[in-house]
Formats: C-alpha cells, sequence, structure tokens
C-alpha cells in the first residue's frame, strides 16, 4: 500500500489573465471561490516558490499601528475575508493604507465587495474559482506523481463527477493512493471523504452553518429550476452570494436538463448519505414544506416535490401532495403515478381522485393517450374507493371525480355533475379548465361542434388567465381544430388573425391541425412529411373522437400523394386500432371516411352502398351529399349528379361556406362531360372564386389526378380576376409538385422518342414524317403519351416533360432525336 499523499493544487494551469507571478509591487489580486476551491492552496504554492516576505490576515485579527506596519513591511499581503461585506470592504481599505506598496492578494468566497466597487482600488489579476477547478489532464498528472496512473477516461470521470472541485478531486486521488489504483468505489469514496471535510469547515464556522444546509438540501433536492433554486439559497444570509459563486465555480449548474440546476453526480450522492447526519429530518420537512407551498403556488410543483424527495420525508410528501391534489394535473402522467402508487392503505381520498385523474385522464401532461385493461381495473377501483368517501371530499374533487367516472367499455362520460362543476364557482380555478376541455371534447364527439368549440374558447381564456400555459395551448388547439372543420370559412380567418395562446406546438391536435392546412392548401411537401406510413402507429382509444378525425384526415391525405391501395390500407389498420365503444357521431365519421376511400379507388358501387347503409337518402350531412354527387358523375351519370346537386344546394339555402366550391367544381365536371362547355367554364369560374375566399385547393383533387389535370388546364383559359388567377397558379404548382412525387414516368422507347422530336415539330403530318409512321400512328401514340403525362396538349406535354426531366429545360436548342439535331420550328 503506497503511503498517503496531502493533495496539492497544480500550479500548471491555464489561468484566464496573467497569474500572480506577475503581480507587480502595490498592485491587487482577487481570487474568489467558495470554501475547497484550492485559492488558499493555490497562494501558498505561489509563496513557496518564490522569495516574497508575506503576510496572512484576516478581518478578525487586530491591524497593527502604522509604525509596527513599517516594521513588518511585507512584500505580499494575503488577505483572506469571510463575507465580503462592508466589515470586510473597510478591512481591505485599512490594509491598503497601511501597506501601500505591498502586493496586496485577497482570498474572497463570495468576489469582490460591492462597497469597493466606488473604491480607488483596482484589481490586476483575478482568478476565479473556475479557473480553479481541475481539468482532467491536470487530474490525471496528478495522479502519476502520486504513484497512481490512471487513464484519460478515469480522469475525466473524476472531474465529471466532482466538478473539478479541489477538495474533492484530492480526496478522490487519496483514495486512489490507498487503493492502489482506481476503480468504481474510489470517486464515490472520495467525494464522501471532500464531503466530509466540507461539513467539518461548517461545523468550525468556517462555512457558515446556514449555507451547508443549502448545499445539502440542493444535493437531497437532485435538480431544480434555476427560480427555485434562487429562492432555496434566498432563505439564509449571504445564501445569494454563496450561490452565486457555486455557480460561477461550476459546483452548482446544468448537469442535465436545460434550465436546471444541480450538483455533479458524486458530490450529490456523497451529500445525500450525509445529509441525515448533519440535517435533522424536523429541520429538513420545516425548511421543505415552506418552500413546497411556495413553490406549487407559483406553479413550480416538480419543484416542489423534489426539494421533500427525500424517503424519510414521505408522511410529509403525502401531506403535502393531499393538500396540493389539484395542481399534480400540471405533473407528468407517469410521476404522478408513480408518487401516489405508495400512498398506503388508506390514502386522503384527494389523492385517490388524483391518482385515477393519472391513470384514465389523456388530457394530462404526457399521458400515453391510451388505457389498457388493468389501467381501466386501477382506476375502477381507486374511483370507488374515492366514491365511499365522497363525504371527506370538496366540490371541485368532487367534480373532478364525476369526471372521470366510466361505462364498462372505459367511455368517458361527464355528467350532468361535471358540467355543473365547470358552471359553478365553488370549483377551484386549477381543475375549471380540465373538466371544460373534457366536456368540449365529450361534446365534440356527439357532434355537438357548436357546444364544443364554446367548452374550448372559454378554456382557453380561463386557463391563459390562471397562469395555466399547456392547458391554454390545449384549449386553443382543440378551438382552432373545431374552427377549422366549420363549414362557414370566416370563422378561420377570425381565428387567424387572433394571437395563440397555444403551447403545444407539437401535441396531437397541432399535428392534426397541420394535416388539415397541408390538405386544404395540397401543401405537397408538408403532406409527405406529416403522415406516417400506413399501420406505423397504432390509434389510442381516447379521446377517440379527435382520432377518428385524424384518420379522415390522414385518408384525404393519402388521397393526394398516395395511390388507392395505400389508401385502403391505410384506412384498415387505422380503423382496426380504434376498439372502444363509438358515439353515432363518430361512427358517421369513420363511414364518411370509407366511403371516399372507396370512391376514390374506383369502387363507386361499394361506397354508394356505404353511404346507403348509415345515411338517409337524402342526407343532411352536406358531405355525404357532395360525395354521392361524386360518384354519380365518376359512374357516367351526370344529368342524374347534376339533379341530386341542386336538391343539395336548395336544402341548405344556398349556404354551402366551405364546401361551395367542391360543390361548383362537381357541377363544372358534370357540364363538362356533358359537352356544355360554356356551362362548364362558368361553374368552374364560381368554384374557384369560392376557393380563393376560402384558401382551399383541396377540392379540385378530391376527383383523383386525371380530373385534377383537366380542371387546371381548363382553369389556365378562363378571363379570371386577380385572386383567381393567383389561386390556379397556386394549383398548377401544386398539381407540379404532385407530378415529382411520382418520379420518372415509364414511357416506352418510342413514347420516350416521340417526346423529343415534339419539342422541335408542332405538326403531326411532320412528326409521322420524323418518325416514319402514318398520321394515325402517330395520334394513337400521342393519346398514350399524353395519358401518361396526365395532359391535353403539347404545350403541356412540353411542360410536363421538362417538369419530370424526361427532355432538357426550355432554352436549350441542342434538342436530339436519334442522332440528328432537331431545328427550329
Amino acid at each position: 500500500m503506497r503511503q498517503a499523499v496531502a493533495p496539492r493544487h497544480a500550479l500548471e494551469r491555464v489561468l484566464p489573465g496573467p497569474d500572480l507571478a506577475h503581480l507587480a509591487p502595490g498592485e491587487l489580486a482577487l481570487l474568489s471561490g467558495p470554501f475547497g476551491s484550492g485559492k488558499s492552496t493555490y497562494v501558498s504554492q505561489w509563496l513557496a516558490a518564490s522569495e516574497h516576505r508575506f503576510l496572512w490576515w484576516t478581518p478578525s485579527r487586530a491591524l497593527p499601528n502604522a509604525a509596527d506596519a513599517r516594521e513588518l513591511a511585507p512584500d505580499v499581503l494575503v488577505l483572506r475575508l469571510s463575507d465580503a461585506d462592508e466589515r470586510d470592504a473597510q478591512f481591505v481599505l485599512d490594509c491598503r493604507r497601511l501597506w501601500p506598496d505591498a502586493r496586496m492578494v485577497v482570498l474572497s468566497p463570495y468576489g469582490w465587495p460591492n462597497v469597493l466597487h466606488d473604491s480607488d482600488l483596482r484589481v490586476e489579476v483575478a482568478v476565479t474559482a473556475r479557473g480553479l477547478c481541475f481539468t482532467p489532464e491536470q487530474t490525471a498528472a496528478w495522479a502519476l506523481e502520486c504513484g497512481v496512473p490512471i487513464t484519460d477516461a478515469q480522469a475525466e470521470e473524476i472531474v465529471v463527477e466532482s466538478g473539478g472541485y479541489a477538495i474533492a478531486v484530492g480526496a478522490v486521488i487519496q483514495e486512489t493512493v490507498e487503493a492502489d489504483g482506481f476503480d468504481e468505489s474510489v470517486c464515490a469514496r472520495g467525494c464522501d471523504r471532500g464531503v466530509a471535510e466540507l461539513a467539518t469547515a461548517a461545523s468550525a464556522g468556517i462555512v457558515p452553518w446556514a449555507l451547508w444546509e443549502l448545499f445539502l438540501m440542493s444535493a437531497d433536492a437532485g435538480e431544480l429550476t434555476v427560480g427555485a433554486m434562487e429562492e432555496l439559497w434566498s432563505t439564509a444570509l449571504h445564501g445569494p452570494e454563496g450561490l452565486r459563486a457555486m455557480r460561477n465555480a461550476g459546483f452548482i449548474g446544468e448537469q442535465g436538463r436545460a434550465g436546471y440546476l444541480g450538483l455533479p453526480g458524486a458530490i450529490r450522492e456523497a451529500c445525500r448519505r450525509r445529509i441525515s447526519t448533519d440535517l435533522p429530518q424536523a429541520r429538513r420537512a420545516e425548511v421543505g414544506v415552506a418552500l413546497a407551498d411556495s413553490f406549487a403556488a407559483a406553479g413550480r410543483l416538480d419543484d416542489a416535490l423534489a426539494v421533500l424527495r427525500s424517503p424519510e420525508l414521505a408522511e410529509v410528501r403525502l401531506d403535502f401532495t393531499a393538500r396540493h391534489w389539484a395542481r399534480l394535473h400540471e405533473l407528468p402522467a407517469g410521476q404522478v403515478r408513480a408518487q401516489l402508487t405508495h400512498a398506503g392503505p388508506n390514502p386522503d381520498p384527494r389523492l385517490l381522485v388524483a391518482h385515477a385523474r393519472a391513470i384514465c385522464d389523456v388530457l394530462q401532461r404526457d399521458h400515453p393517450g391510451h388505457l389498457t385493461r388493468l389501467d381501466r381495473e386501477r382506476a375502477t377501483l381507486l374511483l370507488d374507493q374515492a366514491g365511499r368517501r365522497i363525504d371527506q371530499l370538496d366540490d371541485t374533487a368532487r367534480a373532478v371525480l364525476a369526471s372521470l367516472m366510466t361505462d364498462e367499455r372505459g367511455r368517458r362520460r361527464i355528467n350532468e355533475a361535471g358540467e355543473d362543476a365547470v358552471a359553478g364557482g365553488d370549483v377551484s380555478w386549477l381543475v375549471r379548465p380540465a373538466l371544460a376541455i373534457q366536456n368540449g371534447v365529450v361534446a365534440l364527439g356527439d357532434g355537438r361542434s357548436g357546444a364544443a368549440g364554446d367548452y374550448f374558447a372559454a378554456a382557453a381564456h380561463e386557463a391563459q388567465s390562471s397562469g395555466l400555459p399547456r392547458l391554454a395551448g390545449m384549449a386553443d388547439d382543440l378551438r382552432v381544430l373545431v374552427e377549422r372543420l366549420q363549414d362557414d370559412p370566416l370563422p378561420v380567418h377570425r381565428a387567424a388573425a387572433l394571437p395563440s395562446s397555444s403551447a403545444s406546438g407539437g401535441s396531437q391536435v397541432a399535428r392534426l391541425i397541420r394535416l388539415i392546412s397541408a390538405v386544404e392548401t395540397l401543401d405537397v411537401p408538408v403532406l409527405q412529411e406529416v403522415l406516417v406510413r400506413p399501420g406505423d402507429v397504432p390509434i389510442p382509444d381516447e379521446p377517440v373522437v379527435l382520432h377518428v378525425m385524424q384518420i379522415y384526415v390522414q385518408v384525404l391525405a393519402l388521397m393526394v400523394v398516395g395511390s388507392s391501395r395505400t389508401t385502403l390500407a391505410h384506412l384498415d389498420v387505422a380503423s382496426s386500432a380504434v376498439t372502444v365503444e363509438l358515439s353515432t357521431f363518430e361512427s358517421a365519421i369513420l363511414t364518411l371516411t370509407r366511403a371516399t376511400a372507396l370512391a376514390h379507388a374506383g369502387e363507386t358501387s361499394a361506397a354508394w352502398t356505404l353511404l346507403a347503409e348509415t345515411f338517409p337518402n337524402p342526407a343532411s350531412h352536406g358531405d355525404v351529399e357532395l360525395l354521392r354527387t361524386q360518384i354519380l358523375i365518376a359512374q357516367g351519370r351526370d344529368d342524374e349528379a347534376l339533379r341530386r346537386l341542386d336538391d343539395a344546394v336548395h336544402r341548405s339555402g344556398g349556404q354551402l361556406g366551405r364546401k361551395g366550391a367542391w360543390a361548383h367544381m362537381l357541377r363544372s365536371v358534370a357540364y363538362r362531360h356533358l359537352g356544355d362547355h360554356e356551362e362548364s367554364n362558368r361553374s368552374l369560374t364560381v368554384a374557384i372564386m369560392a376557393a380563393a375566399r376560402s384558401h382551399l385547393l383541396f377540392p379540385f383533387a378530391r376527383m383523383g389526378r386525371s380530373e385534377l389535370t383537366a380542371v387546371v388546364a381548363q382553369a389556365q383559359r378562363l378571363d379570371l380576376d386577380a385572386s383567381s388567377r393567383a389561386l390556379v397558379e397556386q394549383l398548377t404548382a401544386a398539381h407540379d409538385a404532385l407530378r415529382r412525387t411520382r418520379g420518372l414516368v415509364p414511357l416506352s422507347e418510342r413514347e420516350a422518342v416521340l417526346l423529343r422530336a415534339l419539342v422541335g415539330i408542332d405538326s403531326v403530318r411532320r412528326l409521322g414524317r420524323e418518325l416514319h409512321v402514318s398520321p394515325n400512328t402517330v395520334k394513337t401514340q400521342l393519346r398514350n403519351l399524353y395519358r401518361k403525362l396526365e395532359v391535353s396538349s403539347r404545350a403541356e406535354a412540353l411542360r410536363v416533360g421538362r417538369l419530370m426531366r424526361l427532355i432538357p429545360p426550355e432554352g436549350d436548342d441542342a434538342v436530339v432525336a436519334g442522332n440528328e439535331r432537331l431545328g427550329p420550328l
């Protein structure tokens, strides 16, 4: 066993400025950092290596008179401050008057005294605690000097786990020497030894005991937000200065999560092992409960539970949790479940409600969105237990209990008590927004979109006013979703002009809104980005109405960028994942979704039959009647389609809202098929004008790629106003983007030659001569080429050919057919 050596701090380091060797007579150096940072050792080593006469002095020691001071005449005067307060500041000024020519080195735990900032004294050399921290290279070099070489990885581990804190690094090196090498336990034992030295300094009064308590509590809490850590340290005299010194030294800092502060890992665990010795449980409870209540009132419940995390405070933590049970909704659902699983055999009934809420309320933060069979059984048991002790619950807890009641299939039913709770004034503001959101989701599932929108708007306003940003964002997303689903386009434009409180940009609802927008505007890149591959993600079962809506919108999106086979496959997988009982409204949405997908796949008879089984004929649902019209057109029954369309418009009083563009587009297609091009153009003009007002492109893509191509070509020939022309340009760009998603069109060799020949020839007869075939053969080949390119003219064929890079870009006159250069037309 090697003999342990006393730790020493290496002088060979890179300082943030000139080191003490460059300190000139009459100049001043400041070394700041908490106890154990190595500043005294640093100065001692410098003095030992120099030939200076020196004195160490503290404020508690009386200063000599002028004559004695001249007799002492030190080259270096080292002043060790205690609090960096006014008393220490005056002490520094007095020393400078007595020894004006001495090199003065000030050691301070909290930095330069504030009082001295306005004095004539200037700091020429400053060494911070961070500059005194050990690096992995210095740690490895020190271990090697002691005869116990360590690897670079082990040196890095020591620095990370100890924060490079000199007193801890020194203790770890000592343990390494005594163990004759480094192993997994050495770092922990070394940090235990370093923490014991800190505790001894606190017992001796070198470190204020109150700050030592805060250091231990900071370690026990693990991680706290910056604000919570500052509030904790503000409870003691010089606490803020102490925290600042710790942060400047890097001994308290971000160890993992951004915005959270904590101690280095091994130091933290060493303090936790020490805390029961130095900080009685009653004292921890006294300080912890006061802080936890303050944190909870400020909405920082995770900080509140962190300061009460110690196992010895389990009963105190449960009492605190029961008093603040309504705020647990702000924590991740999994964390709440873990906290309340150990609530004991006869817990406070409010904890039963909070526990059940974390299990079955999908609105809770980080809830997975679905309930397993065991989840339902556990929640039912908790709710039954709470219900038997309902006389011990206040109105707020009773309202939440009512909102969580479920039937045997697990479908949430909010009864009249739940709705009355939101309207009444006896329910805490902490739960009112969440109850309003739940009521809105139920109303939405029943097809009462107007009532749902009112609930969501009220919840967003109340949550925002109450300082509950997550709930405010969720409610605002739901409000926007309802408005996006309305037939009237005006609320959507009004909503777009309002500031949003949403803080849930990654939420399921926010993603659904983004997908709806991408579908409506035919934003192809976003559609490809947002859509998942069929079957990748199972659909959670609560709240089922949102997932049913998501299925519908995903099918519409796949109709744009996918194939009919892909669309139907996705629908089958997504529908099979919805295993809960559906409301009439939700079932109707799924039926409409399947009929829409079948019609897109060309299975029009199956789509018609499916609609007939669920919806009356005629149906009040506008989408159903327009889909029926679209099916009739696809079946070639254009006259019947126009009659049904006229009936649908008449029953709506002519108020089709956002469906107006779809209706007029269908009318245009039907008239075009019948050969009435004048009426077709007139209807298409009205459709484009309606779409421009609502910023919609999707109605023109509902009938598939071929009809979209025909509509784009027809629209480009119309005489339109500026806003309508702009929409046609957007539609053309979207159409081109959809063509690019198809990849390379599989042209035959003859069709590829024909396309290249079109660049320089616009006559069927000349094409025939060039290609050595008859004009009729050319016409047949052109029809096949146009069909593959989804175009109807030579100009469109050339434009699409260039877009798909089947022919060189426009302006390149070196186009070759075969081996011959084609001349100009």
